[in-house]
């Protein structure tokens, strides 16, 4: 007999892990907080493509957006991409591989898009 297994697709657990985030995260934010997170949430994706997954990292972590850093921290750990251990720009510094890098960039601004989704949803539904 065949072993029934529960799957769920990539971009829907994407979807998911982003949603209990950034619902957790909203619930526990100031409205100035939350309007702020939805603007650095919006330009994340296209930063990325724009300047580079490091640099963009690099950039929010020492801004405002480290909420966006801590998220995608925790879902590049869950799917394997950098060790536990490891905080994100060190780990994405230390990547030797430019094809892991990409893969990382690929996953990264997907994942970050339904962040910018949800970020957008819950500002107005917390309002």
């Amino acid at each position: 007999m065949r072993e029934i297994r529960s799957y769920m697709p990539l971009e829907n657990e994407r979807a998911s892990f982003a949603y209990n985030e950034v619902k957790n995260l909203y619930n526990r934010m100031q409205e100035t907080q939350k309007k702020e997170f939805k603007s650095w949430s919006q330009k994340f994706p296209s930063m990325i493509i724009n300047c580079g997954l490091i640099q963009t990292v690099s950039y929010y972590e020492d801004n405002k957006g480290k909420e966006i850093c801590n998220i995608l921290e925790k879902w590049l750990k869950k799917k394997n991409y950098i060790n536990k251990n490891d905080k994100l720009l060190s780990a994405l510094v230390n990547i030797n591989d430019p094809k892991k890098l990409r893969l990382i960039t690929l996953e990264t601004i997907k994942f970050s898009t339904w962040v910018k989704r949800f970020a957008s949803i819950f500002y107005e539904e917390f309002k």
